[in-house]
């Protein structure tokens, strides 16, 4: 990789050397290339924001459906209790 970047370097020396204009056209696929690294980088710092979120939400829906299972349990000890007494509570 590291021969790719020198090549590249040399390359442009003597492009620039030869033609302004190519040295030009470097420079701004540079300046594209430094934004799209700026997008990757916010894009995976939202996909670990994202990541983290997910994770909180899942504790808080166990969360519910624990406290959703122990009111099923209250709720079906107070029907069987009301079942066991009669209607009119005596």
């Amino acid at each position: 990789m590291e021969g790719n970047v020198d090549l590249e370097r040399g390359a442009r020396r003597y492009n620039s050397r030869m033609d302004p204009e190519v040295d030009k056209r470097f420079q701004k696929i540079d300046k594209r290339l430094d934004a799209i690294t700026k997008l990757i980088h916010v894009g995976m710092k939202l996909v670990v924001q994202v990541g983290e979120r997910q994770k909180e939400d899942r504790e808080s829906i166990h969360a519910l459906i624990a406290a959703q299972m122990r009111t099923d349990q209250k709720l079906d000890r107070l029907i069987t209790v009301l079942l066991k007494t009669g209607r009119n509570g005596r």
